[in-house]
């Protein structure tokens, strides 16, 4: 069986209309939350200072344990934009954004987590590229923030080089495969959603490369603005520990997915080159990371300080 390719729908007319009993907006921005009291007001500031006034934001609060739903709850009662689902239990982000998506109206969803925040033109600038180029999924650049400081410590393209190439360009299914582009924050058309019926699989770790993966795997055009208008928000240190680990996770999840769909990809020659080198990169930085956590355990000063450097030298937005 090929991958299933859809035909797009043209989306045209005025935002905010009336139809059918629904009304429509020009973005729906998806925000999962979990113990995020402290970043989220930021967060969501960052959306109504937006230069495009058509959206709505849409918060499910993971059943955090701190008052984030409170905060949120405070700041959608002064925007009627914002509507606060609460989940019951905890689920994990990649059910909590699911549920947004159930009820999400816009011609355009827009990926934020609760930690990070956007630049003013963020959702003007890609809406705009995506219509030009005719994509169906924008990505963009990150600015990183150290987790102490907060201090802005470079984007991901100069922490990892090799992804300054699809700046600018289409990307395909072994692309996407073989590099870290699923660190960048989707816009989705919502047609494409509809029409794939494409949502997060639910596993805790590195759930949005499952996601873009499975986008691209059905047919979906994606291409990256040359610029970087996302800051996020680096929360600790060991945290690239569990996007490594995660890189395992949704090999295994993406694996079963192709063979259960009978899928041709599999035997294509460029996505088994690409996932092998992944599965090589996340090795290789899961023992740069677990080295560093064992940093105290070394009596060797000098032995510190060089696995220290090579750290550094692999991960420089992690010198903070």
């Amino acid at each position: 069986m090929v991958a299933h390719r859809w035909r797009r729908k043209a989306i045209t007319g005025a935002t905010n209309r009336q139809g059918d009993g629904v009304t429509t907006v020009g973005v729906s921005v998806v925000m999962a939350a979990y113990n995020a009291e402290p970043y989220v007001a930021r967060a969501i500031d960052s959306v109504r200072a937006q230069t495009l006034k058509d959206w709505e934001l849409i918060v499910v609060d993971d059943a955090s344990e701190d008052g984030t739903a409170a905060k949120v709850a405070a700041m959608a009662e002064a925007d009627r934009r914002i509507q606060l689902i609460r989940c019951a239990a905890n689920g994990g982000p990649a059910r909590a954004r699911n549920r947004a998506l159930e009820v999400a109206q816009g011609q355009w969803i827009a990926l934020l987590d609760a930690d990070d925040w956007w630049e003013p033109d963020r959702l003007a600038t890609l809406l705009d590229y995506g219509q030009r180029q005719h994509l169906d999924v924008v990505l963009d650049d990150i600015v990183l923030h150290g987790p102490r400081s907060g201090k802005q410590l470079g984007c991901w393209t100069d922490a990892v080089p090799s992804v300054r190439r699809y700046l600018g360009n289409v990307v395909t299914l072994a692309d996407i495969c073989g590099s870290s582009l699923s660190s960048f924050h989707p816009v989705v058309r919502r047609a494409a959603l509809a029409e794939t019926m494409v949502r997060y699989p639910e596993i805790r770790r590195s759930e949005d490369f499952g996601f873009l993966l499975e986008l691209a795997w059905r047919g979906a055009a994606i291409g990256v603005y040359p610029g970087a208008l996302y800051h996020y928000q680096i929360r600790q240190s060991g945290k690239g520990e569990a996007m490594y680990y995660g890189i395992f996770v949704t090999r295994r999840h993406w694996i079963a997915f192709m063979k259960s769909h009978g899928s041709d990809h599999w035997t294509d020659q460029e996505i088994r080159r690409a996932m092998a080198s992944l599965r090589q990169q996340a090795w290789l930085g899961y023992t740069m990371y677990a080295l560093r956590r064992a940093l105290d355990a070394v009596p060797s000063a000098r032995l510190r300080q060089a696995i220290r450097n090579a750290y550094e030298a692999r991960h420089p937005f992690f010198k903070d």
